[in-house]
């Protein structure tokens, strides 16, 4: 049986276990707001995920509104054997970016800013303030075994 799940400790992963390896050739992901993410497999023979394709979704196209998402994306002319697949999301169009003070170590500084302002240097940091990212459907094409 083929298995999809995410984890509690790694909410924005969603990983795909199948019920043995196989020759995937294409996949689609329908999903709700991806921004920037990576389509990865296991390569059990490393024991390591590998990355197939890194996604960074532009914001600034042309009469785009900058919440707009691609509900689809189309992943062809693979060649890998695996057993598990992971979409590994950093963005999504939800997410927001906060200025803070003093970051914290789990913070994910987006930039970090120095100015004068009113005689005074200031420095503060832009933060991504994560929120969750929605998958709808994984669909994995493969070849077919001829046993």
């Amino acid at each position: 049986d083929t298995v999809a799940f995410s984890s509690a400790e790694r909410p924005r992963h969603f990983i795909i276990q199948l019920a043995e390896p196989k020759k995937i050739r294409r996949i689609v992901i329908h999903n709700y707001n991806l921004f920037y993410f990576e389509l990865q497999y296991w390569e059990s023979s490393k024991m390591e995920w590998k990355t197939s394709q890194t996604v960074l979704q532009r914001r600034d196209a042309k009469g785009v509104d900058s919440k707009m998402i691609q509900p689809k994306y189309e992943f062809g002319r693979l060649s890998f054997m695996t057993d598990k697949i992971r979409i590994n999301v950093t963005r999504t169009v939800d997410d927001d970016v906060v200025s803070k003070d003093k970051p914290t170590q789990d913070d994910i500084i987006v930039n970090r800013i120095r100015k004068f302002v009113m005689g005074r240097f200031v420095e503060y940091y832009r933060v991504l303030a994560e929120k969750p990212a929605g998958v709808r459907e994984i669909e994995a094409y493969g070849v077919l075994s001829t046993n």
